[in-house]
């Protein structure tokens, strides 16, 4: 028992203090939004995008209104259902 106790407290003072340096660009407060295509970082330092083969690009404001910019045209396409 006093083995188990003292394994246990030698743990957690290693736990304590071994931890990782924080040396990213990334805050804790960016939103990380990952999807099949790209991983966005949008945040206080910008807003960055990684695509799959690891280019690193980043967003501008002209390249986040471009989607708004066609919504109109998509929802005048007609929705047709194949099946019928």
């Amino acid at each position: 028992m006093m083995r188990k106790m003292l394994l246990a407290a030698a743990l957690s003072v290693t736990a304590m203090t071994a931890h990782a340096d924080y040396q990213c660009s990334v805050t804790p407060r960016d939103d990380v939004i990952v999807s099949p295509q790209t991983v966005q970082v949008k945040g206080e330092n910008g807003n960055l995008v990684i695509t799959p083969d690891g280019n690193v690009g980043e967003l501008t404001a002209a390249s986040d209104i471009q989607p708004l910019a066609s919504r109109p045209r998509l929802k005048a396409v007609p929705i047709t259902n194949p099946e019928n």
